[in-house]
């Protein structure tokens, strides 16, 4: 089976790759110009491509022939605060390029890298798949915009869109602006002290370790197209929320001499305790690897370039 993995040489592309040829499959990457796939370089092929210009997307789509899509590219939520324009560019217009790529030459399957921040704040307690959906950021707005269309496509255009909304994604490396959970496991791994640039304690985060969700986007892409019907998911690998000075108290279990500075804020505080993903576990058998902050740790350490030095504690 040949993968298009549009936006692969970023993290999470990245893993769903390396899982795609874990199966066997064929994987093509197309992503910004310039941009480096890491690990999986010279073994699978990079074509250059901008989401937003569309003539690039049909090119690199008719080029490839792929079976499914995987489309992951895109501006993260900072990014979309300070320039709008360019996020509705690439997050929203980026979107309907890909869907109607696909459709132009028959593609069958498209995943869309959806985030629980179609939510917004006060929402309650438990969010599931039929919360409403009150996105206060301008990148939760693209992205429910964008399982709406994707929803049009499926609906009317004989394009099977699905779609996940991820919550924070944990792997070494992760230290992307306003992402402060895989900094602050990192830096206690490593034996540095930690400065929680974008994190007050009462901050809340809800946690996936980077391979399930990469085999989460694949498992889904993959289930019996009769069993599909919520088709845009909540999922979670922890479900329960973390606050912040939760995961700086329990990495100091395990790291004693661990500390951390906080930022102050008054900024509001995310309310939601609990997401619920059961849809995704009834419907398409979703269920993860690691679901509390102990396995996570412990994939963190065997994943991290230190972890020959640096193990927690017994």
């Amino acid at each position: 089976m040949i993968n298009l993995v549009i936006g692969g040489c970023g993290h999470i592309g990245r893993a769903i790759c390396e899982h795609l040829l874990a199966r066997g499959d064929e994987v093509i990457i197309a992503d910004l110009a310039g941009a480096s796939p890491g690990a999986l370089a010279g073994r699978v092929p990079v074509r250059a491509c901008d989401v937003s210009m569309m003539p690039e997307v049909l090119d690199v789509v008719k080029a490839s022939r792929p079976e499914t899509i995987y489309h992951l590219g895109g501006l993260l939520n900072r990014v979309s605060e300070a320039s709008p324009a360019r996020s509705f560019d690439v997050n929203v217009k980026g979107s309907l390029n890909v869907f109607e790529a696909a459709r132009t030459h028959d593609v069958p399957r498209v995943f869309f890298a959806s985030s629980r921040g179609v939510y917004g704040l006060h929402i309650g307690d438990t969010v599931d798949d039929r919360t409403l959906q009150r996105p206060d950021t301008f990148y939760g707005c693209g992205k429910l915009y964008v399982e709406n269309i994707g929803r049009w496509y499926r609906n009317n255009r004989a394009v099977d869109v699905r779609s996940l909304r991820y919550p924070t994604i944990l792997a070494p490396g992760v230290r992307t602006k306003g992402h402060w959970a895989s900094a602050m496991i990192e830096d206690a791994i490593s034996g540095m002290p930690h400065h929680a640039e974008f994190a007050a304690r009462e901050d809340n985060g809800v946690f996936i370790e980077i391979s399930d969700a990469a085999r989460a986007a694949v498992e889904l892409m993959n289930a019996p197209a009769e069993g599909i019907h919520e088709v845009n998911y909540n999922i979670a690998g922890m479900n329960m929320m973390t606050r912040a000075d939760a995961l700086a108290a329990f990495l100091q279990q395990h790291y004693p001499l661990f500390t951390v500075t906080w930022r102050e804020t008054t900024e509001p505080r995310v309310t939601t305790r609990w997401i619920d993903d059961s849809r995704a576990r009834a419907e398409w058998g979703w269920k993860p690897d690691y679901d509390t902050l102990g396995a996570i740790l412990e994939r963190f350490v065997a994943q991290s370039a230190i972890w020959r030095t640096v193990r927690p504690a017994s």
